[in-house]
C-alpha cells in the first residue's frame, strides 16, 4: 500500500491519507514515514476533530485536495467507512483478502 501511494502521483494523481488515528499512533507512523511528502492532503480524525464514516471528513478531504467525488477512490477496509465514503459520491474500493494490492493497483489505473 505504502509503495503505491508512492507511485500513484507520478502518473499525474494526486493522493490522500485520511485517518482515524489517535495522536499516538500517528506520531509513530509520521516517525517513520514523512506522510506530507508522500501525500498531498493528510488529514487525521483527532485534528480536525470529525472521523470516518461521518461524510464530513470526506468532504474535507476532497475540498483540499480540489477533486470531485467522481474523480476518487477511496481505500479501506471497513464496510462503515466506505459506507460514508458513498454517502458523498466516492468511489470505493474494500481493501481485504490476499489479493487486496493487485485488485487496488488495477483500480488506481481506471481513475
Amino acid at each position: 500500500m505504502w509503495a503505491l501511494a508512492r507511485v500513484f502521483p507520478e502518473g499525474g494523481g494526486r493522493t490522500a491519507f485520511l485517518s482515524n488515528g489517535v495522536p499516538e499512533a500517528m506520531a509513530r507512523i509520521r516517525a517513520d514515514r514523512p506522510l506530507e511528502r508522500w501525500f498531498d492532503v493528510v488529514i487525521v480524525s483527532c485534528e480536525v476533530r470529525v472521523a470516518k464514516p461521518d461524510p464530513t471528513i470526506f468532504e474535507l478531504c476532497l475540498t483540499r485536495l480540489n477533486v470531485e467525488p467522481r474523480h476518487a477512490l477511496f481505500v479501506d477496509d471497513r464496510t462503515e467507512n466506505l459506507e460514508g465514503a458513498t454517502k458523498v459520491g466516492l468511489r470505493t474500493f474494500h481493501f481485504n483478502g490476499r489479493d487486496a494490492v493487485s485488485r487496488l493497483e488495477r483500480s488506481a489505473r481506471s481513475l
